[in-house]
């Protein structure tokens, strides 16, 4: 009697420690799903003066992949583009009685530019 309940005991104390294990392997893969593989870019559109330009239509363009993503800057001429693939990117400003502008940017992951 006193061996069936010692293996009985072993048996449950091994499934106890494989459930600890595999909860330990559940939380350590939480953090990981979790992790940034994208890039956003945000700043300021303005003038030789430095006035902000609002509303300025921005425009970024991987170019290695053709991926065009744009947005319009706020009053205040700000903007931003989230969730963009790294990569080499063309970032375009430009809005009616203003002189296009261009500028090429490298994204890293997690990186704003």
């Amino acid at each position: 009697m006193t061996y069936c309940k010692s293996r009985a005991v072993k048996q449950l104390s091994h499934q106890l420690s494989c459930m600890a294990v595999l909860a330990v392997l559940v939380a350590a893969a939480g953090p990981a799903a979790a992790q940034v593989v994208t890039a956003s870019v945000q700043g300021r559109v303005y003038d030789v003066t430095g006035a902000a330009i609002p509303e300025a239509k921005l425009t970024v363009v991987n170019t290695a992949t053709g991926l065009s993503r744009s947005t319009v800057a706020t009053p205040t001429g700000d903007y931003q583009i989230a969730l963009l693939p790294v990569g080499e990117y063309t970032v375009t400003a430009e809005k009616e009685g203003f002189q296009k502008s261009a500028k090429k940017i490298q994204l890293e992951i997690g990186a704003t530019a």
